[in-house]
């Protein structure tokens, strides 16, 4: 493995190849001419990102050293003349057109690797050997990758070693360091996917999904002689992605906007708005992109547009999106996305490059008023202001906050404001509510005098640990006490009675682990609290060692607070009461005997 000279044409930094290219002028194009009076939404930020180019281009020992590429020639089609790199970045300039500037490749690197691509079973093509091969089938008359000498070096359909080469070219690290953003690969005979998912909450986006400890990236994998699929390997994996981020992408059905963006003629008669990677808004079958069949689009509307689409048509054939070009299909239809600034009213990014080149989507929301979790009910108080926070627990299994980076629907007897994170109660209405929305998922603050609820007294009783007295922020209700599960975890965690506690934001559900340390956040042990409490019963999701379980639990002031004899029965710890003494006594040392 070595790095390519190119430093008669590219600035070159330490010990990697890094090109820093300019808009290039001239270039063959859709045309993609918005006027100002069409722009009604600011374009959506450029992406600066970093591409990692590797090039597996074997040299040939049996042909004078000369290099697989330049034996077999390039299908470039009628891209420009020139070598990869050329064409390369001919390709991502097509791409940032496409995506009106936000897909901006401003570096790239380049790897060159001096052998065929390994597959898992071991195989390889012999670069000895290959010559003879190539020479027999290309001199026969028919298409040379149907001829049995080629078939013979395809052993391993979709059998690429990805985990070799991630390993051996140290991606994992290197991506969590940022040194790249996505990673194309140019190569014949790997037995690749077209593109594949790497990183943490990985999925299928036209191949295998591969997880890692590492922000998710794309593979694109790239062959010599089909230069005019790299946008079409992209373009499925960007229908792969949408079609997770909305839950479905039936082009027949057009019930979520990926959907209705989908449609075409043939399902949606006079109806057909873009269409899909292979089939455009006319097309009767896979690829037919260069049908002269006029039919009615909102194509336009889409990319002039959107969200405000107008539902203007327009009749249109295939010289509107490149005669029958696939890469200029590709250009045409990557520029009908979304591209704006925004979410729609079910939290929907409005431009559809964020979800393409990051990939994450949200899974799970949580809000929190005054610092405390919100289980779905909340007292509201008239004119009392709080502080209130929304995070996003999303798919590659990071957690941040989207306060002010989501939708929020209410009625008029709240005022929230996003940019400084404050809720206003402006009056107490039984059937109030607050839904946050972000990437189609959803979650729901209603009043709290919607549900049922009891008065919370401060347990007065003493509480004795085998043995010492400990101070817990504890409640006593209809008769029972009720603990916080962190703080009995806390406590006993260096008993034979420990647990585990964590939470899973992505199912709404606490994590009870048996025999196992707790890890403390810094939550535990309040301060014990003073006068009576509304408490709330809590729909809490619950599971013990990966199986849910029922425990009685109330919600007080945003909190979860459990029955202690629950807790003492399912993991096996004694809990008595010493009348004479007003003093709960727990011990580990005995098992659970019940009341």
């Amino acid at each position: 493995m070595k790095t390519k000279n190119l430093s008669k044409r590219f600035i070159c930094f330490a010990l990697t190849v890094i090109i820093i290219f300019a808009l290039f002028a001239g270039l063959p194009s859709v045309n993609l001419n918005v006027t100002a009076e069409e722009v009604i939404y600011e374009t959506a930020p450029a992406m600066s990102l970093k591409l990692l180019l590797i090039d597996f281009d074997p040299v040939l020992p049996t042909r004078n050293g000369v290099r697989m590429g330049e034996y077999i020639g390039y299908g470039w089609g009628h891209l420009p003349e020139g070598d990869l790199i050329d064409n390369i970045l001919y390709l991502t300039q097509k791409l940032k057109t496409a995506s009106h500037g936000i897909i901006n490749y401003d570096r790239i690197e380049y790897l060159y690797v001096n052998e065929f691509p390994l597959q898992a079973s071991g195989f390889s093509v012999d670069p000895e050997t290959f010559p003879d091969i190539w020479d027999e089938a290309t001199a026969a008359q028919w298409n040379y990758w149907d001829h049995p000498a080629i078939q013979s070096l395809n052993q391993g359909y979709f059998d690429f070693d990805y985990m070799h080469y991630i390993e051996r070219f140290n991606l994992i690290e290197r991506r969590n360091n940022g040194e790249f953003d996505e990673v194309w690969m140019v190569s014949e005979f790997s037995g690749a996917y077209e593109t594949v998912m790497v990183g943490r909450g990985a999925y299928w986006i036209n191949g295998i999904a591969i997880e890692a400890d590492c922000a998710p990236f794309r593979i694109n994998s790239i062959a010599r002689q089909r230069f005019d699929t790299p946008l079409e390997n992209l373009a499925h994996s960007a229908e792969s992605i949408l079609t997770t981020v909305y839950g479905s992408g039936d082009w027949t059905a057009g019930t979520n906007t990926w959907e209705r963006f989908l449609s075409i003629e043939q399902f949606n008669p006079g109806n057909a708005a873009v269409g899909n990677c292979h089939f455009a808004p006319n097309s009767e079958s896979d690829y037919d992109w260069g049908n002269p069949t006029k039919v009615w689009s909102s194509w336009r509307d889409w990319r002039d547009n959107y969200p405000n689409l107008t539902g203007e048509k327009e009749l249109v054939d295939c010289s509107v999106w490149g005669y029958g070009d696939n890469i200029d299909h590709k250009v045409w239809w990557f520029s009908c996305f979304p591209h704006v600034a925004g979410r729609d009213e079910k939290g929907y990014s409005h431009n559809w490059w964020e979800y393409y080149q990051k990939f994450v989507y949200t899974v799970n929301l949580e809000v929190y008023i005054d610092g405390k979790l919100i289980q779905g009910t909340f007292p509201l108080q008239k004119g009392q202001t709080y502080d209130f926070q929304v995070f996003a627990a999303l798919s590659d299994r990071t957690r941040i906050d989207v306060t002010d980076d989501c939708v929020i629907e209410s009625r008029l007897y709240y005022s929230v404001n996003q940019k400084t994170g404050k809720l206003t109660g402006l009056s107490a209405i039984n059937d109030a509510y607050i839904t946050v929305w972000r990437d189609g998922r959803n979650f729901s603050v209603t009043e709290a005098q919607n549900t049922a609820t009891v008065t919370a007294i401060p347990s007065p009783q003493r509480v004795l640990v085998n043995g010492y007295e400990i101070a817990f922020d504890a409640y006593n209700i209809s008769g029972n006490n009720y603990f916080k599960l962190r703080d009995l975890a806390y406590v006993l965690n260096y008993t034979e009675k420990r647990f585990g506690v964590d939470y899973d934001a992505y199912n709404n559900t606490i994590l009870l682990t048996s025999n196992a340390s707790y890890i403390p956040n810094n939550s535990e042990m309040a301060d014990k609290s003073s006068g009576n409490k509304t408490a709330i019963p809590s729909p809490q999701k619950v599971s013990l060692d990966g199986k849910k379980i029922n425990l009685t639990a109330y919600n007080i002031d945003g909190s979860n607070y459990f029955k202690l004899r629950d807790i003492g029965q399912i993991f096996d710890f004694g809990v008595t009461w010493d009348g004479t003494n007003n003093t709960i006594v727990i011990d580990t040392g005995i098992g659970y005997t019940g009341e």
